[in-house]
């Protein structure tokens, strides 16, 4: 899982993008060229190109080419294949940075494009609404997720502590922090200090009775809800009960590879089911705290699949997104490996065949899914600055650079700028 290994691959992997020029198209029997990307590391890679040896031998003649790359790089290549009309056929999208694609024109609508190929009867329809954005469905989910702590249950029990409960509050969430760091002598913190995630921060504004942004695409929330927000992991740093920033800088990149929990230095993490499988196989799986009083959390989109509107093979497109979302071979294979699968009816039949750690990752979004809160309004365009924004300017607050009132008023400042 290392960023050497990912590196390598992406090198490895055919690097073309865009329909095979020469193709004469399936109808007419010709090869066809596809070219599939995604964000990930090696072990989601692995199934996926297994996933894709499927559906080309059920398709001979469609042919795909694939490449992946980390989060913190996969947008920034995106973006520049897109502006320069060479984006691949099929992409991994990120549920916020929809309606940012979905607004530059490079989305196919799947309504149109996938009619009659694209399946989404075993998809719930709350679930598959999520890939709309301006009423044109651009993505298909790829799997579902929730908000998660995922805690070290070794590290509980050498401490002697027992792992926190459903209706765990905020302030049971900082004495329990509290006693782990007590535990873990200077080396081990009780929790990541996960003040810069944005996933987080909008759990806590809705358990407030708020929101990240309103309808209109704007923020809904005010200067005094994030300097509260950062008072409330200010309070636990002054404490010790989570981690320094120095030691959290890493893990705040997007790399999950990185964060406290996998370096051993935190007993827990906030985070996403869908990536829980990466912190290891002794872990605990647990809903935010403050949950019992308001739900905050969703169940949403861990990432989504989009066509490329200007593929010259659209059909095809369509038939190598129902096959990975659809097909039970393709199922078995990708597994929980993006999350619990979207299709309702693949996620059951895979269920016994999963390793214990999916099968904890399955029964955690089984059992949260009927205590979860409506999904919000989708994000709007620039919300994946806005992401980057609060990664920044929590840094700034960190290391005493901006002191929380004046750096909750730069980034609204910066935020609008991005949100116009």
């Amino acid at each position: 899982m290392a960023v050497a290994a990912i590196s390598v691959a992406l090198v490895a992997t055919t690097a073309a993008c865009g329909s095979d020029d020469d193709s004469s198209g399936s109808e007419g029997g010709g090869q066809v060229t596809l070219a599939f990307t995604w964000w990930g590391d090696p072990n989601r890679a692995k199934v996926t190109q297994d996933a894709v040896a499927a559906f080309e031998r059920k398709n001979p003649n469609i042919k795909v080419t694939t490449t992946y790359t980390g989060y913190a790089d996969y947008f920034t290549k995106l973006a520049t294949q897109t502006a320069g009309g060479d984006a691949p056929d099929v992409f991994q999208m990120d549920y916020r940075y929809l309606s940012e694609y979905g607004s530059r024109g490079v989305l196919a609508d799947l309504d149109q494009t996938g009619q009659g190929t694209l399946d989404l009867a075993n998809v719930p329809e709350v679930l598959a609404d999520t890939g709309k954005w301006d009423g044109k469905r651009y993505a298909i989910p790829f799997g579902q997720t929730t908000g998660v702590v995922v805690y070290d249950k070794a590290f509980f029990t050498s401490a002697g502590i027992n792992p926190p409960e459903a209706s765990w509050t905020w302030d049971a969430f900082g004495a329990l922090a509290g006693q782990l760091s007590a535990k873990g002598g200077g080396k081990v913190a009780g929790s990541v200090d996960a003040s810069y995630l944005e996933d987080g921060f909008e759990i806590w504004l809705r358990q407030q009775g708020k929101a990240l942004y309103n309808a209109e695409g704007k923020l809904a929330f005010t200067e005094a809800d994030l300097v509260q927000w950062w008072d409330l992991w200010a309070k636990l740093r002054a404490s010790k009960a989570v981690t320094e920033p120095t030691v959290t800088v890493p893990g705040a990149t997007g790399d999950v590879t990185k964060n406290g929990l996998i370096r051993k230095v935190a007993a827990m993490d906030f985070g996403t089911s869908s990536n829980a499988s990466a912190y290891g196989t002794d872990i605990g799986l647990i809903n935010y705290p403050g949950e019992a009083a308001k739900a905050g959390q969703y169940i949403k989109p861990s990432m989504l699949l989009s066509a490329y509107a200007r593929g010259k093979h659209p059909k095809e497109a369509a038939a190598l997104i129902n096959f990975l979302i659809n097909d039970p071979d393709a199922g078995k294979i990708l597994g929980v490996s993006r999350g619990v699968p979207p299709n309702s009816t693949i996620a059951q039949s895979i269920s016994s065949s999963l390793k214990p750690i999916d099968q904890q990752i399955l029964a955690y979004i089984t059992e949260m899914t009927p205590k979860v809160g409506p999904p919000p309004v989708p994000p709007p365009a620039g919300d994946g600055q806005i992401q980057q924004l609060l990664v920044r300017i929590t840094q700034d607050v960190w290391f005493g650079r901006q002191q929380p009132a004046a750096a909750a008023k730069a980034f609204f400042s910066q935020a609008e700028t991005e949100l116009q």
